[in-house]
């Protein structure tokens, strides 16, 4: 009897891409949120003033240990009391990538210490050259986390654009850094229109990427990231 031959498989293990088209995090010491591109092995800046449009949040766990030489990471979590993290390591020099602990943020927290720090994983909208919204990515962490705490916990993000325009200049003991200014812009219903539909989009990204993650059953994996093709602008405000 011949075989249909028409449908695909009914479950897959294939770790669905990530459609955020840039990773960026804020750079204390050069004052801007900047991505690195995998093509053309540099980093590049993203100039203030820069405008996001908050669509989606996830929490992940990411750092580097220079004793060590080793880099951390972890999965992407909902609700950080009741997910599950898997940090990941990578020794820079043998390339050994290992589970390194497993466990509730609140089970593991001491032991991460000086290794990965906790990081929001905000997914973003983010206008091209041409005005459009593309979805990227950023990774708020260590001295951009505070003050983006407070700001979303004084706005309701799915209400507004966020604009860093300025930063401040921040002292912890010995440590002198920056810290992004956060400030709320208007959204007009056309834009917003726009992030609906990448919203809509992530979603169903993390919906595959929590069904596959679910599949691991402790196997070690890793956080794919997507070099960015076009560059961020500044966001315009509505007349």
């Amino acid at each position: 009897m011949e075989t249909p031959q028409g449908r695909e498989p009914i479950s897959s293990s294939q770790k669905p891409t990530n459609p955020a088209l840039f990773f960026a995090e804020w750079s204390s010491t050069k004052k801007h949120f900047e991505f690195y591109d995998k093509t053309s092995k540099v980093n590049v800046a993203l100039p203030l003033p820069f405008a996001f449009l908050p669509v989606f949040e996830m929490t992940t766990l990411k750092g580097y240990n220079h004793k060590e030489g080793k880099s951390y990471w972890s999965n992407e979590v909902k609700n950080t009391q009741t997910d599950k993290f898997t940090v990941m390591s990578k020794n820079n020099l043998t390339k050994e990538i290992k589970t390194e602990f497993v466990g509730l943020y609140s089970e593991i927290k001491n032991l991460i210490d000086g290794k990965a720090n906790y990081t929001k994983s905000i997914y973003v909208g983010v206008k091209d050259s041409q005005g459009v919204l593309q979805l990227a990515n950023l990774q708020i962490s260590t001295s951009s986390l505070g003050s983006w705490i407070k700001f979303a916990a004084a706005n309701d993000l799915s209400k507004i654009a966020v604009q860093v325009a300025s930063f401040t200049n921040e002292q912890n003991g010995a440590v002198h850094f920056t810290a992004p200014v956060y400030t709320a812009l208007p959204v007009t219903p056309q834009v917003d229109a726009q992030a609906v539909a990448l919203q809509k989009k992530v979603k169903e990204y993390i919906a595959e990427y929590l069904a596959y993650q679910a599949t691991l059953s402790g196997q070690e994996h890793e956080t794919q990231f997507k070099s960015p093709e076009p560059q961020a602008q500044a966001w315009e405000q509505p007349a």
